[in-house]
């Protein structure tokens, strides 16, 4: 093989590996306008207001274990007042509403 057809085989090779990064990317752009899509067709719950003697974090609480009515909220060596403050700081440091969270299970680490 001489150095033409060399050259001429790696850029043919270098093309098609181009064309198929392309051909992902415009995938992924493809997929990711269709989830956005789906996502804005779904219905929007109404947010739970508070009550004025009810907190913050007890409607967090309830919000996410009525979100989670499937399973159960598991506490494991922490408190209720406790799991409501860690749920509350997540929905907050994360910006995604509590009707949105399902919390499966909240565990202490020692």
């Amino acid at each position: 093989m001489d150095i033409v057809n060399s050259l001429f085989t790696s850029l043919f090779g270098i093309g098609v590996v181009f064309a198929v990064l392309a051909s992902l990317i415009l995938l992924i752009y493809g997929q990711t306008l269709v989830m956005k899509k789906m996502r804005r067709d779904q219905p929007v719950e109404p947010a739970t207001s508070v009550a004025p003697n009810q907190t913050a974090s007890a409607s967090v609480a309830e919000a996410a274990t009525v979100r989670a009515a499937p399973g159960k909220l598991e506490l494991i060596g922490i408190d209720e007042k406790t799991a409501a403050m860690v749920m509350a700081i997540v929905c907050e440091e994360s910006g995604i509403p509590a009707n949105e969270l399902i919390f499966k299970s909240i565990r202490e680490i020692a």
